[in-house]
């Protein structure tokens, strides 16, 4: 069944989900939860250090936080470009020009490289940089369950042709 003149539902969905994990993408990395000691209240973030509640940025910051965020934030603007292709394609529909295929491939392929940034940021941090008496922290988890859900969006709406 087609919506808006031909494009299926499936597009939509694929849509939706991809912004859900923008949304997730960005608390992950704008937030200072990356790692979790529970005894102690303290929390470590790519920015800051927070302990009893209070936070302070660290004094210097190591290359590792650095690529990690680095990465977190090309996975977010991977996730922006998705969308915009996304609209891009729908607006082709609208202007009434013909069905371009190729966007649906970029959604596709541009929604993995969002991927892969993701997964290469969690895993920068989580392998060098997470202290082993440490939990990890939601933003961890929000950052690499966001890339995921763009990967996943992107599928979708690339095999709604």
């Amino acid at each position: 069944m087609g919506l808006l003149g031909g494009i299926n539902g499936a597009f939509f969905i694929g849509a939706c989900v991809i912004t859900v994990g923008l949304l997730l993408e960005i608390i992950g990395v704008s937030t200072e939860e990356w790692s979790v000691a529970s005894i102690l209240h303290a929390t470590l973030g790519l920015r800051k250090v927070c302990l009893d509640g209070e936070c302070t940025s660290y004094r210097s910051r190591r290359a590792v936080l650095e690529v990690t965020e680095a990465f977190a934030i090309l996975a977010i603007l991977g996730t922006i470009a998705t969308l915009a292709i996304a609209v891009a394609y729908v607006t082709s529909f609208i202007m009434g020009t013909e069905k371009k295929f190729s966007l649906l491939v970029l959604v596709g392929v541009v929604a993995f490289f969002s991927l892969v940034c993701a997964v290469i940021s969690v895993s920068v941090y989580g392998s060098t940089f997470h202290p082993k008496n440490m939990d990890l922290g939601y933003s961890f988890i929000l950052t690499i369950v966001g890339g995921c859900l763009t990967a996943l969006g992107g599928v979708l709406s690339s095999l709604s042709a």
